[in-house]
């Protein structure tokens, strides 16, 4: 396999790999979910992937299986990073845009059922308190190793992007919804302007290509991209700010 990289990224990608433990594969990548068309990511035994947007930069050809670690219980959920600030009041609220028009705040979102014993916080909880837990979720999963389809409520070592963000909304807010990106990008959430985008908003790339959750400081936390595992990716500049399709809102 080769790989060509411009010698100036080396230091940001060890930054990466010392924040997170994650490997950084160069260029944008995406994949399905669980169901529908799917692209297999890097961490997939035999996996050959090829981006499905066009002008996403590269493909890797992977034969390695990295399987996360089982540990023996749940991790402990982590304070919040410092890193990334949280608001104390939403930063934004919707227009009254024909694309925002639908957002009920305190509402269960389009493509979503409750699953109450699940939640950490309760739905009347304010919007610092629901990011907070989503965020805290979020962050206990850092360096769990991408696998194609994956989801641990299914009994099953780590996740692809879209389940990733799945899990973590249904182990923060109790929400249930599709794990595969399609969907996610078709039936979950309520379509939100991108200059409206505030933390805890998911954002979609290439129709479905890739998801994440936008965690503010213009960063994302996502699985897979150009991570092999959980981590943290830049939305400011660059590939993925290039390929945000929608923002979705979920509370």
């Amino acid at each position: 396999m080769t790989i060509r990289m411009s010698l100036s990224r080396l230091p940001v990608l060890a930054v990466i790999v010392a924040l997170t433990g994650c490997s950084s594969i160069p260029g944008g990548k995406t994949d399905s979910g669980a169901s529908g068309s799917s692209i297999p990511l890097s961490g997939q035994t035999g996996a050959s992937e090829s981006p499905d947007s066009p002008g996403a930069p590269g493909s890797i050809t992977s034969s390695a299986t990295n399987p996360p670690a089982t540990p023996d219980s749940e991790p402990a959920l982590p304070t919040p990073s410092a890193s990334i600030p949280i608001p104390s009041t939403p930063q934004t609220s919707p227009s009254d845009g024909e694309d925002s028009a639908s957002y009920r705040p305190g509402e269960i979102p389009p493509g979503v059922s409750y699953d109450e014993p699940a939640q950490i916080v309760a739905t009347t909880a304010s919007y610092q308190e629901r990011f907070s837990a989503v965020l805290r979720v979020a962050q206990s999963q850092l360096g769990v190793k991408y696998q194609w389809g994956h989801n641990p409520d299914r009994g099953e070592e780590g996740f692809d992007c879209s389940n990733y963000v799945a899990w973590v909304f249904h182990h923060s807010l109790g929400y249930e919804f599709s794990g595969a990106s399609k969907d996610q990008y078709n039936e979950v959430g309520w379509v939100v302007e991108r200059s409206e985008m505030r933390p805890g908003d998911v954002l979609v790339f290439d129709k479905g290509g890739h998801v994440g959750i936008f965690v503010g400081d213009g960063r994302m936390i996502q699985c897979g991209g150009d991570l092999d595992c959980v981590g943290y990716l830049s939305v400011d500049s660059g590939y993925w700010a290039d390929h945000i399709t929608v923002v979705k809102r979920l509370f």
